[in-house]
């Protein structure tokens, strides 16, 4: 499905083949309809956040927005791509929104110290045909030893799986989509139903001994290490229901 703010309906997508464009994923659509946009008028975000939400962020006191940066890992084929613009930049504006700051590295530049001067962290997602980061995982295993608040979104989820002894099988979707939270977790609240936006070839099976917060096991959507604050997304939040990202950023170390 294709959506706007400023839409009155949606476009849902009934059929459509795929193709490539160097690192960028297009879809050749054949079939399309209109559809309602349920409660859209009544509530202009229907993924609202979960009950509790505002209580939680009021009740933290790790520390005060702004006092700490959070980092930002671009997994894109290249540094300072015009692809970190797309599904990085995102991520920072909407956290500068709510009052945090950050900063961007690319994956192949981290040092010890560099992830060590945050107090959190989130993996970026990619392009549709970008997977180079599963070439040089040797970037990438310093996750294993995170015991500060990390989530991956997307790709960065596929990471975290990989990381941990996970797969990763095709699985391509785009556009908005209705999931069901299947248990409780500080990131995302109680079990319900969310509307997330998906843009993905790929996902990734639940490493072992990992909780399973949506989706299944062979393509899990969200996840939860069973003792340390990771989580991995495969929808992207940034897009649709921001609002996980200030729970995040709020999460304590």
């Amino acid at each position: 499905m294709v959506d706007g703010p400023i839409f009155q309906q949606r476009i849902e997508i009934l059929k459509a083949s795929q193709i490539y464009a160097h690192h960028r994923g297009q879809f050749i659509i054949e079939k399309a309809g209109l559809a309602e946009k349920r409660g859209r008028q009544e509530n202009p975000e229907p993924s609202h956040p979960p009950a509790g939400h505002h209580r939680l962020l009021q009740a933290s006191e790790r520390a005060e927005k702004g006092s700490s940066k959070i980092l930002l890992v671009d997994l894109c084929a290249a540094p300072n791509s015009l692809f970190e613009c797309e599904f990085v930049y995102p991520i920072r504006a909407a956290l500068k929104e709510y009052g945090y700051g950050s900063d961007i590295l690319h994956y192949s530049m981290l040092t010890p110290q560099a992830i060590d001067s945050y107090e959190k962290i989130i993996l970026c997602g990619t392009p549709l045909k970008d997977d180079g980061y599963l070439c040089h995982l040797d970037h990438l295993y310093w996750i294993r030893d995170c015991r500060k608040p990390l989530m991956g979104i997307c790709a960065g989820m596929q990471v975290i799986s990989v990381i941990y002894g996970g797969c990763i099988l095709p699985c391509p979707a785009i556009g908005l989509m209705e999931i069901e939270i299947h248990r409780e977790s500080l990131l995302l609240g109680e079990p319900r139903s969310l509307e997330v936006y998906q843009l993905h070839n790929h996902a990734a099976t639940l490493p072992q001994g990992f909780s399973l917060i949506a989706g299944s096991g062979d393509a899990a959507l969200a996840f939860q290490h069973p003792c340390l604050p990771t989580f991995g997304l495969l929808f992207h939040p940034e897009v649709r229901c921001r609002w996980i990202l200030e729970r995040f950023a709020k999460l304590p170390g």
